[in-house]
């Protein structure tokens, strides 16, 4: 996964060069990723491997939580009811 590829004791948001470029995003400053249900503001990384339009939050940390940006009422799978934590439509902007 992403996080494998990165030093992963660091949080962050990880995103494409030319969405890097788009947004004005700079490795290692803060931006703020934002969805219909929550906010999360960590450092961007920029990783030539991912798809331009997506962005990758990596779980586990507490000062970059991927659960911010969901809830079970608004992202759930109907059969299991477990949250979704992939596929969320979100905004980015450096900080």
């Amino acid at each position: 996964g992403i996080a494998d590829r990165h030093d992963d004791s660091v949080p962050g948001i990880f995103v494409s060069e030319a969405d890097a470029e788009r947004y004005s995003l700079r490795p290692g400053a803060l931006a703020e990723v934002v969805s219909e249900t929550g906010q999360l503001i960590a450092p961007v990384w920029i990783d030539p491997r991912m798809r331009e339009g997506c962005i990758s939050v990596p779980h586990g940390f507490e000062g970059a939580n991927v659960g911010q940006l969901t809830s079970s009422r608004h992202h759930a799978d109907p059969l299991s009811g477990m949250t979704e934590q992939s596929g969320v439509e979100v905004r980015i902007r450096a900080c």
